[in-house]
């Protein structure tokens, strides 16, 4: 254990060091004060097989390509959180593809894969919904040109792995008869049409290592709507991918039951698929453990039918100072019922807040201090974020040595 925690803050150190940032922020009092919080659950095939690829990595052989999906709520949104765990893996297993990215930029949910830039009548949203939204993907998210001739474009990092592009959208028509495709200015011919106009897919093959993706929408209507694309095809390193949305409920995925999600998840291929829900279902005065758990069966049907070959992690809500004695009721109540819905359907839980417990003193709202939770309470600074996800790191990185 205490092996992988000296890799962890040598990592830390590593990347701090490489982005240009303080070297003291690894040696703050209350990151090297963390308590070790393992994963806890059951074993099942899915994961057994997740524990040798991460095994067999850290003796130095990352072999194949490895994706990770996170989805989640503000938490999530603000991409500390998953950024770090993205740059953990990549450190581990190399730097893999870009992965999923939206039709534009969302309000709120910055993207640090990619540089997404869009011309001035390029509408990029996040749809609201109350229930099942057949039309759309994960996120929710749609991108239309409100005047002819508007495009989105997505410049790639030099160090990512890539030559596939999967486009995803809506309008009853294959994605090539509603915009058009470029890789550095060449346009692109689709690799696959068979299926596509009925999915609303369409596959590239893109040749050597693209720096600028281009979508150019033909019309303007907002029928015919860009829901998201794909960079993948690396045959190795890690590729880490998040999708949050603010106020967001474990209940959001409902909204998110689709063929449109079927595809995406399947192109992906995600060997680790991390839920991070829950802070928004604790704090609503109306929650009910039956409820709760009634949305805990719907989420692991809804896994059955998008993700079925992926080890699942549930994150647990962290303890945060801003919530009040009724909120911190139903955080219990939350963590018994995740706990009993993970042993029920073989997935793993890491609960967040026996971590901020220890960390949470009066400091941590007030905006003087270096704190590991914001002015609200609700919300983790920058730091807490990244010292959370050394800290989920580290516990899968262990999580077979529990079992």
């Amino acid at each position: 254990m205490r092996g992988v925690l000296l890799r962890v803050l040598m990592e830390r150190g590593r990347i701090l060091a490489a982005t240009g940032a303080l070297l003291l922020w690894g040696l703050s009092p209350s990151a090297q004060a963390l308590p070790f919080v393992p994963v806890e659950g059951v074993s099942d095939a899915r994961w057994k097989a997740l524990e040798q690829r991460l095994k067999e990595a850290q003796a130095g052989n990352p072999g194949r390509a490895i994706n990770i999906l996170q989805l989640g709520d503000s938490h999530t949104a603000g991409e500390y959180l998953s950024g770090r765990m993205r740059q953990h893996f990549q450190s581990l297993f190399g730097v893999g593809s870009v992965g999923m990215l939206p039709p534009g930029n969302i309000k709120d949910h910055p993207v640090f894969q990619a540089r997404i830039s869009a011309s001035s009548q390029w509408n990029a949203q996040r749809v609201k919904s109350d229930g099942p939204t057949p039309a759309l993907g994960l996120g929710g998210y749609t991108g239309f040109g409100l005047s002819p001739y508007q495009t989105i474009m997505y410049e790639l990092p030099k160090t990512a792995n890539v030559s596939r592009l999967y486009v995803y959208s809506k309008g009853g028509s294959a994605p090539e008869n509603l915009f058009k495709f470029y890789e550095d200015g060449n346009e692109l011919t689709p690799l696959r049409v068979s299926r596509a106009a009925r999915d609303g897919r369409t596959v590239f093959e893109l040749e050597g290592a693209p720096n600028r993706l281009t979508i150019l929408a033909k019309k303007a209507e907002s029928d015919f709507q860009l829901l998201g694309v794909t960079v993948a095809g690396a045959r190795s390193g890690a590729t880490y991918s998040s999708i949050g949305v603010i106020g967001a409920t474990l209940d959001v995925l409902r909204n998110w039951d689709s063929e449109v999600t079927r595809n995406e998840i399947k192109d992906y291929s995600p060997a680790l698929l991390i839920l991070a829900f829950g802070t928004n279902d604790v704090v609503n005065p109306d929650f009910s453990r039956d409820r709760f758990l009634n949305t805990l069966t719907y989420t692991a049907d809804w896994v059955r039918r998008n993700a079925p070959d992926s080890a699942v992690l549930l994150v647990m809500p962290p303890r945060a100072p801003g919530f009040r004695p009724r909120s911190m009721q139903n955080l219990e109540s939350a963590r018994l019922t995740m706990r009993m819905a993970a042993r029920q359907y073989h997935w793993r839980v890491w609960d967040w807040s026996v971590l901020t417990d220890r960390n949470c003193v009066t400091s941590c709202s007030t905006p003087d201090s270096v704190a590991f939770f914001g002015q609200d309470g609700i919300h983790l600074t920058r730091l807490g974020y990244e010292t959370t996800a050394d800290s989920l790191y580290e516990a899968i990185l262990s999580s077979g040595k529990h079992f």
